[in-house]
């Protein structure tokens, strides 16, 4: 038995009850700037959990909610999870670890002489990691969208206009109000900071300010055909995504909708570097 010790510091994430807990703790971990730079699969008999290293002070703990040696959620996630952390270029290795250690894993309170087992133990040979990784994914067809599935759409901020936080705040609840309102808002400012004519609407904003000799907006120090291209970016976008959302009752879906959102805010930060053409 181990002696009484001190709970040792670490992250605890995921929950052993889901699966999907899990693979959604590493999914965040994988999207942030966070690195993980190792990760070991922990294993008891058909139990698993993972030990990941990041560039933090503390190590990451995925709780057990992964499985393995028959069909179900466990094995299935244990495969994505793999899956995922491939793909993101961890490498991956696995220790066998005394199921005690990972009911306390389960329930936050490893102590250091745990952290000292994991990170001594022995990589288990031969390795099994392609059997989990591949056993849980052979029968789907598209393996590429059921990873693009594991990361919830999320607002870029560092990249965001200042002047679409407030729709930037409701794009996840209400996706289809935020696009159709960035566009409207795009079309009005270009409208008034252009003063043209409260009739001037949709396309026609965008090309009296952007195209052609008589252009009222530019971007210093470009070539004649990049001007352009930006240019037509606005009049593209606006046919493209507003125009459809306008005219027609769909379904668009919340990936799209954040899609089609930082196009609009692209948009935005173009308008933002032209400057009044000289006359």
């Amino acid at each position: 038995m181990l002696r009484r010790a001190a709970l040792t510091q670490v992250q605890y994430h995921g929950s052993h009850l889901t699966t999907q807990s899990c693979l959604d703790a590493i999914s965040r971990l994988l999207a942030t700037s966070v690195q993980v730079e190792r990760a070991l699969l922990l294993t008891y008999q058909d139990r698993h959990g993972f030990y990941l290293e990041v560039q933090e002070p503390e190590p990451v703990l995925i709780r057990c909610g992964f499985a393995s040696g028959y069909c179900g959620e466990g094995p299935t996630g244990l495969s994505v999870a793999l899956e995922l952390l491939a793909r993101f270029g961890v490498n991956v290795e696995e220790v066998l670890v005394p199921g005690e250690l990972l009911t306390r894993l389960d329930e936050n309170r490893l102590v250091q002489e745990d952290l000292n087992f994991i990170e001594d133990a022995s990589f288990f040979r031969p390795s099994r990691i392609h059997v989990y990784r591949y056993d849980g994914l052979q029968h789907q067809s598209n393996r590429a969208e059921l990873m693009r599935r594991q990361f919830q759409p999320m607002v870029p901020w560092f990249a965001l206009d200042d002047r679409l936080l407030d729709l930037a705040v409701i794009l996840e609840r209400d996706p289809d109000k935020a696009v159709f309102e960035v566009f409207r808002r795009l079309e009005s400012h270009v409208k008034k900071r252009c003063e043209l004519p409260v009739a001037a609407s949709g396309v026609e904003v965008f090309k009296k300010a952007f195209r052609g000799t008589g252009a009222i907006l530019t971007w210093l120090g470009l070539p004649r055909s990049e001007i352009e291209g930006r240019a037509q970016l606005f009049e593209a976008a606006f046919m493209s995504y507003r125009n459809p959302r306008a005219h027609r009752e769909e379904e668009w879906g919340r990936v799209r909708a954040y899609r089609e959102f930082f196009i609009a805010n692209e948009l935005f930060l173009l308008e933002a570097e032209a400057v009044a053409t000289s006359s």
